[in-house]
């Protein structure tokens, strides 16, 4: 309003169409404003000399360089008129961006991050940095430069909070052949060490018309600059716990800078606080001057009176373009690549560098190269889906993953994707008309290969109708049958979901009846023979497993118990030989209050992967139901009846016999037995005396893990997973090599014939694994546990096989004898609600009783599984209170959370990279010979 013109732009249209429906509500008041859409340089429509102010106001972090800023500087000089200025606000201040960010990083490190990590950390997030950080020197170079700018004024940014908006950020104001009244050059005094205090003494004392204090340490910052150089200090072997410590106990006589203009105020003075000429970014320079000389006059500041060289601006700001052409670069040479060369021989990682280093002969110093930064090479340019195909395969990946955002060059594993998600896709797309295997998947890690190797339509041919008949046992219910448990009925897996209060029960009891019919394993039955079980799969049940209970009329508080205590009766009321082994109970918790859905199903029919289908087919029949159609699920994959008479003639072949010297010739050695506390009650390893300990990754830790830890060395979770977990261990026990049972999903691609993506049942694979810490480095580490684990035969299944399904008594008992671990791991995947098609039915909070009957044995001391839950890893380790003191658990669950940390830090930093010979699965090569080539290639 108090403007004759004002001539706005922006680069977006939506910002303007805002402003312009503000201005269309009050026209006669702003009718000398008018916008237009452009780059901030183009003002080529704008006349010499023709604006007072040129504002540019919270946008120069978003310009891609230095020298387009320049560039629009010196636009914005050509119609400025003599005596105007040109207005920066908000920019980052390039010589705080160190301590900007090791502010932010220290913030969010666990207590027992090291000094190493944290700064490994930091130096990744400053790679990575996407805006625009000037240095304020740059604006006293432009005076060299354009003699048009006569004075500058740097000013810190104002504010009372202590946060990101204000501590590393500067305004600056460049006046163009301004006409001041009188120059002021104050005296300068040293401001080390000095307080507020001392300061408004002075100034009461001396009544000094100006005066600069120099040197004053900026209290909002002080802390954070002094955190960049205790990191530079590589002999510090502090963590993080003891580094906050330091910094809140260090004692630094440091100045806010708004109590510096409380104290010009009261006084009469006017005060210029500006960056320190010294060059230290804790710094700041004040000049007091007397309100009625500042208001004519032309305030300098040591800072803006310094000689600057007006050359090699871009040593004025950082590249904020870096990343994002690392994006566009990387993808086109994977492709190029990928086009001309076998898998292995393609790179796992690239690094962009502004210009190769050169020896004096004119050749490329190879030893001057930097480490190749994996993590950064991860990250590809997004390019949205172009076919149909594309667009479903893409919708599939992002619902799956739990990703708003999937690109057709997004490679699998980098996006988080793992052999359980691939079954997952696989499944989601056959229903959408799209045949894909999990092996084209994993041999296709991108959705524009599969796309392109996916078939329209499928040659298998599956049963579609009810299977009935005998059914062969698979190793794991073998495994389960040998335990001879007392209490076998009541081994279950369950799930507690809260769902809205209108669920109609009716259509629920339609629902629970069509996928008994649709999933032949849950009417499965079981017979005792004289030396055996049969497993039979039944026909159709007149009684539908399905009730409801009403809790409607009590509180709250007695709804839980009543709740709970109806679970566990469920829990423990199926029946393996007449049925059912399945159980869905609706409780209703009144009209207005979520009510809650039990799910019951014995574990002999169900498993991780057969969870993720019944609820998308439980939560799909429920909606079509309820918009007034018929329920129809997808087609049925593979009978769990024909996959189980597969495994059986696959017991006989002469494929999986050659599997076994693999699983006889492993150095077993018993191992070393775990510590044990309380050494008496050992054989008292029941399900009632286990206990949980769960310990979590932060989400940042997660999606690092998930999309940048596992390219350093081309490895998949288990990898990783596994390697904490030896290394934890083995810390424990004092030992090198640890025994572990390891769980796979087991749904491996055995047969051409066969597909497994949506058929129920229990496929779990156990096998045991002797893994060995052959260094402790965590580099060595990590790679030599991933090769120990890639010679494993088909991911482990065979071993099941051979020892349950082998008619072969000498090679059931070969392998029967090998020694038992004690600790069982298994990675369960990932769980999100983004996975769900029902927002509204999500994990109930109650107690949905005892899976599991106390009195049966557990078959290890520990039992660590790992599950990604909304985007956080949990590892619950389960173990017997009555052998093992809870600080015990604690303390390890604790020193495994804490060395995963160190892999994903270790595998974010530049120089973490490198091959192992299963990258090179044509070739035979040792470690040490691939290392030596990698070296001479280097």
């Amino acid at each position: 309003p108090q403007t004759q013109k004002y001539y706005g732009t922006d680069i977006s249209n939506v910002s303007l169409e805002y402003i312009k429906q503000q201005i269309e509500q009050e026209p006669d008041k702003y009718g000398h404003v008018s916008l237009a859409q452009k780059r901030a340089e183009n003002m080529a429509d704008i006349a010499d000399n023709s604006f007072d102010v040129v504002l540019l106001s919270s946008i120069v972090q978003y310009f891609p360089s230095v020298e387009y800023l320049l560039q629009v500087i010196e636009e914005s000089i050509r119609v400025v008129k003599p005596g105007g200025m040109i207005f920066l606000g908000d920019i980052r201040s390039l010589p705080l961006m160190n301590a900007f960010h090791s502010s932010v990083q220290l913030y969010q490190a666990t207590p027992s991050l090291s000094r190493q990590q944290l700064k490994s950390k930091i130096d990744i997030k400053m790679e990575q940095e996407k805006e625009l950080l000037v240095s304020p020197e740059l604006f006293v170079a432009l005076k060299e430069k354009h003699p048009e700018i006569n004075h500058v004024q740097i000013r810190l940014q104002r504010g009372t909070e202590h946060n990101e908006l204000n501590k590393y950020r500067y305004s600056v104001l460049l006046h163009i052949e301004a006409q001041p009244g009188k120059v002021i050059t104050p005296t300068v005094e040293s401001g080390a060490a000095l307080s507020v205090q001392e300061i408004e003494t002075y100034l009461r004392d001396q009544e000094p018309e100006s005066i600069c204090f120099s040197g004053l340490v900026n209290g909002r910052v002080a802390n954070d600059v002094e955190l960049v150089e205790w990191l530079s200090q590589p002999e510090s072997k502090q963590n993080v716990q003891q580094l906050r410590k330091f910094l809140e106990s260090k004692e630094t006589k440091s100045i806010d800078p708004e109590r510096l203009y409380e104290l010009s105020a009261s006084l009469g003075y006017s005060l210029e606080l500006c960056w320190s000429a010294e060059g230290s970014p804790e710094l700041m320079d004040g000049v007091f001057v007397r309100r009625e000389l500042a208001v004519e006059g032309m305030v300098l500041t040591p800072l803006t009176q310094k000689s600057v060289a007006a050359s090699n601006w871009h040593h004025y700001g950082n590249n904020p373009l870096t990343s994002q052409l690392r994006k566009q670069l990387i993808p086109e040479l994977r492709d190029y690549l990928e086009s001309r060369l076998p898998e292995y021989m393609v790179p796992s990682g690239f690094m962009v560098l502004s210009q190769l280093p050169i020896t004096p002969n004119g050749k490329v110093d190879r030893k001057a190269l930097p480490a190749l930064d994996m993590a950064g090479s991860v990250s590809t340019e997004y390019v949205a889906p172009q076919t149909e195909k594309q667009k479903i395969l893409a919708e599939i990946w992002k619902e799956v993953l739990g990703i708003e955002q999937i690109g057709i060059h997004d490679h699998f594993f980098e996006v988080g994707g793992d052999s359980i998600i691939s079954i997952q896709i696989v499944a989601r797309a056959q229903k959408a008309g799209i045949q894909l295997t999990t092996k084209q998947l994993f041999q296709n890690q991108t959705i524009a290969k599969q796309a392109a190797v996916a078939a329209a339509f499928s040659n298998m041919q599956h049963k579609q109708g009810m299977v009935t008949g005998e059914v062969p046992l698979t190793p794991v219910q073998h495994w389960f049958f040998a335990q001879n448990l007392q209490q076998m009925h009541h081994f279950n897996q369950s799930l507690l979901l809260s769902v809205p209060p209108q669920l109609k029960p009716d259509l629920l009891l339609q629902v629970v009846e069509k996928i008994l019919e649709h999933h032949d394993a849950l009417r499965l039955r079981y017979r005792k023979t004289s030396n055996s079980w049969q497993q039979i799969n039944s026909g159709k049940s007149e009684s539908i497993p399905f009730q409801v209970v009403d809790l409607s009329k009590y509180s709250e508080t007695e709804q839980s118990r009543l709740l709970e205590e109806t679970a566990t009766v469920q829990q423990a009321s199926l029946n393996l030989s007449d049925g059912p082994i399945m159980r869905v109970v609706l409780f209703n918790l009144g009209s207005e209050v979520q009510g809650r859905l039990l799910i019951i199903i014995h574990h002999l029919a169900v498993d991780g992967v057969s969870w993720r289908i019944l609820l998308e087919d439980l939560f799909e029949a429920y909606n079509q139901l309820s918009q007034g159609e018929t329920i129809k699920l997808p087609e049925k994959t593979t009978a769990f009846q024909d996959w189980a008479v597969r495994l059986v003639e696959y017991g006989q072949s002469q494929k999986l016999h050659s599997e076994l010297n693999y699983w006889l010739n492993q150095p077993w050695s018993g191992g070393v037995s775990l510590p044990i506390d309380y050494p008496e009650r050992k054989a008292n390893n029941t399900v009632g005396n286990a206990v949980n300990v769960t310990q979590t990754l932060s989400q940042e830790e997660t999606t690092a893990l998930l999309q940048e830890v596992l390219s350093a060395y081309n490895t998949q979770i288990n990898d990783v997973l596994l390697t904490a977990l030896v290394q934890t261990l083995g810390e424990w026990m004092g030992i090198q090599t640890v025994l572990i049972d390891l769980e796979g999903h087991g749904r491996e691609e055995l047969f051409a014939d066969v597909d497994l993506s949506r058929t129920v049942g229990w496929f779990t694979s156990m096998f045991p694994v002797q893994l060995q810490l052959l260094s402790k480095d965590i580099g060595e580490a990590l790679k030599s546990v991933k090769e120990q684990l890639r010679k494993i035969p088909e991911r482990g299944i065979g071993y099941g096989i051979l020892r349950y399904l082998s008619q072969d008594e000498e090679i059931r008992t070969q392998l029967a004898a090998l020694p038992a671990a004690e600790v069982s791991f298994n990675y369960l995947g990932q769980l999100n609600n983004s996975q769900s098609q029902q927002v509204s039915w999500q994990g109930g909070w109650e107690s949905a009783g005892a899976s599991q009957s106390s009195e049966i044995n557990r078959v290890h001391l520990l039992d660590i599984n790992a599950l990604i839950v909304e985007g956080q890893l949990q590892i619950t380790w389960t173990y017997n209170s009555r052998t093992h003191n809870p600080l015990t658990i604690e303390s390890l669950a604790e020193k495994y959370i804490n060395a995963l940390q160190n892999l994903i830090v270790h595998c974010q930093s530049p120089d973490a990279q490198g091959f192992t010979p299963s990258d090179f699965p044509t070739v035979d090569l040792t470690q040490e010979e691939l290392d030596d080539i990698i070296a001479e290639i280097n």
